[in-house]
């Protein structure tokens, strides 16, 4: 199957977004959702992501979307929490 949705994402067919849901869905909603009050955000973000990135031959396409879903959730964290920082120059 995941040589399916890998042709669909290669061949720009929207419906790699749909099976991605389907069949990763699940995990890249799990992912962020201890750290994030709003993880859908990043579910979308991430098929939109793989769109762009998706290689030739992924060793793992939920390793692929794993990372990619943790590493926005992480991005998303940093940015919520940064607000509050500044940065003082020493000099």
């Amino acid at each position: 199957e995941d040589a399916h949705v890998i042709g669909l994402y290669w061949a720009r067919d929207e419906g790699a977004i749909s099976a991605s849901d389907k069949t990763y869905g699940g995990l890249c909603r799990a992912l962020p959702q201890s750290i994030l009050e709003s993880p859908e955000e990043c579910v979308n973000d991430t098929w939109h992501r793989g769109w762009d990135a998706m290689p030739p031959q992924p060793r793992s396409l939920r390793a692929f979307f794993a990372a990619i879903t943790r590493n926005l959730s992480l991005n998303c964290w940093r940015k919520s929490r940064a607000g509050g920082w500044m940065f003082v120059s020493a000099e």
